[in-house]
């Protein structure tokens, strides 16, 4: 299963430059990782795959949650 959000407003809010950026900044903040939409012509999107356990998906929720409030 996948989601494919909009982020630009987070993107603005960190002060990134674009999706590329905030999926390298989540990557190494919140060590989730995630495909930045502009790889599938949607900039200011991302890509994300659950293909783990509910119990993995909370914690990398909870790491997201930490970062970008």
């Amino acid at each position: 299963m996948d989601a494919f959000p909009r982020v630009d407003d987070a993107i603005r809010d960190l002060g990134l430059r674009d999706d590329g950026e905030f999926v390298n900044h989540l990557l190494q903040k919140a060590d989730v990782a995630m495909v930045q939409g502009s790889a599938f012509g949607a900039p200011g999107y991302v890509r994300i795959s659950f293909a783990c356990s509910i119990a993995e998906l909370e914690k990398a929720v909870e790491r997201m949650r930490r970062v970008l409030v």
